[in-house]
């Protein structure tokens, strides 16, 4: 601070000692206040810079995977990769979901192709033992490589294979086939049911939840075949010219090779078993355009046991065994139409017995015209002879009494006891009884209509 002009004492207040001490302190806290400043703006330059740096040193094709579940769902990861196995008897399944039936069982350090994802499970391509099911209705195996399997239809379905599930109940669809492609059989054993075990076809995929696969790197793409290095060009050098004084006498030519003997190749016993099981199923289906009571096919059964007995049949043998569960469809089929034909003819022929005795009975049947009264005959317990005046009941099916019935004078040299119980036509005349609600037959003549 200027001293005032003039010669009044400079006077300091406490105030006015404050406010110098602030002035005095201003110039070191302001130049404290920007080295500070110029530090900070040099740290955020220099991390910034180091960033940049570290950036640069990550290969941009390299994928940033985690480690959890949603590994497969990050945008960087690129399809198809190798994954690895982290756990034990992890379960590969049919579909993307527990509810799918299990296929079989990884453990670690297995790996997979990753091909898809969808939400935490991973679409792989099928593992080395995998299998699928397609219906024998639908292949053909081929004579010349029993192996193979030739489809015959569109669209045809194959289906994920399990150990645990039976082919019928295999739901989940892996592929579609068309006529004319072909499948691999999977091993010896190939038949089961009506289905073929064959190789997971191109397009087939199962299942595994992300959480047991870890992320290896991308499939590594095959190499380009080396071609051998080139031979550099040989220079031959230039002929001497030379004098020839006699010309050398030319060779005969020299008799051409006869060409070498091809022999056919024999057929092996699994390829001739496989022609015979074709031609059986075109004599089955001749058969079964035959009438129902034309069809025989036991020559056809003897010779697909033959084929199912050869120990070298190989896959013949599962086509013989199709073969024969069809024959045995069809024969029972022709068991029962037999069985009934001969219930229809054993119902014709008790129907016939049946009308036959009718008749018979028809033809004994007394003229109902001729009778006063038909019924059973029963003795009365009321008219009785210590009564006076022996009475006789004539009932009907339903035991109801239609009239009573009195020998006339005419016939006292009758037995009646031997009608008794019996349904009897009785001749005569009825007359009215003043005592009773129905009427008195007088019959001279009595007939027994059972006899």
């Amino acid at each position: 601070m200027t001293r005032p002009a003039g010669s009044d004492s400079l006077k300091v207040s406490r105030r006015a000692k404050k406010d110098c001490a602030f002035i005095s302190f201003e110039p070191v806290f302001w130049e404290r206040l920007k080295m500070l400043t110029r530090t900070i703006l040099l740290g955020v330059v220099a991390l910034a810079f180091a960033a940049t740096v570290c950036v640069g040193q990550v290969p941009e094709s390299e994928p940033v995977i985690k480690t959890t579940a949603e590994t497969a769902e990050a945008k960087e990861v690129t399809f198809p990769y190798v994954g690895e196995l982290m756990g034990s008897d992890v379960n590969i399944r049919s579909g993307a979901g527990t509810a799918y039936y299990r296929c079989g069982k990884l453990s670690a350090p297995a790996r997979v192709i990753v091909v898809g994802v969808e939400h935490s499970w991973l679409k792989i391509l099928p593992p080395a033992g995998s299998f699928s099911w397609i219906s024998k209705n639908f292949v053909e195996l081929d004579p010349d490589n029993p192996g193979i399997g030739i489809v015959t239809g569109d669209s045809v379905r194959v289906w994920a294979g399990s150990d645990y599930v039976e082919p019928m109940r295999s739901h989940s669809l892996q592929a579609k086939l068309n006529k004319g492609d072909q499948v691999k059989l999977a091993g010896e054993e190939a038949g089961k049911g009506d289905y073929y075990k064959i190789v997971p076809p191109p397009g087939a995929h199962l299942w595994v939840s992300a959480q047991y696969v870890k992320y290896i790197g991308p499939v590594p793409k095959p190499e380009p075949p080396k071609l051998p290095p080139r031979p550099e060009p040989v220079v031959e050098p230039e002929p001497k010219v030379e004098t020839v004084v006699k010309p050398a006498p030319k060779p005969k030519p020299a008799k051409p090779a006869p060409p070498p003997v091809v022999k056919p190749k024999k057929p092996s016993a699994e390829t001739i078993r496989l022609k015979q099981c074709y031609k059986l199923a075109e004599q089955i289906n001749a058969e079964l355009k035959k009438p129902i009571a034309k069809q025989n096919y036991g020559p056809i059964k003897k010779a697909l046991n033959a084929i199912k007995d050869d120990p070298q049949a190989g896959k013949a043998k599962l086509y013989a065994e199709y073969q024969l569960d069809l024959v045995g469809r069809f024969e029972l089929a022709l068991q029962v139409d037999n069985e009934i034909k001969n219930q229809d003819a054993k119902l014709k022929n008790a129907r016939e017995q049946i009308k036959n005795r009718y008749a018979v009975k028809v033809e004994n049947l007394p003229d109902p015209g001729k009778f006063i009264a038909i019924g059973h005959l029963r003795p009365s317990k009321i008219y009785t002879a210590e009564t006076g005046g022996q009475r006789y009941l004539i009932v009907d099916e339903t035991g109801k009494i239609t009239c009573y019935a009195a020998p006339a004078d005419s016939a006292s040299g009758i037995d009646i006891d031997k009608f008794i119980n019996r349904k009897v036509g009785l001749l005569g005349q009825a007359v009215k009884d003043p005592y009773n609600a129905v009427s008195l037959v007088k019959f001279t003549q009595i007939v027994d209509l059972e006899g």
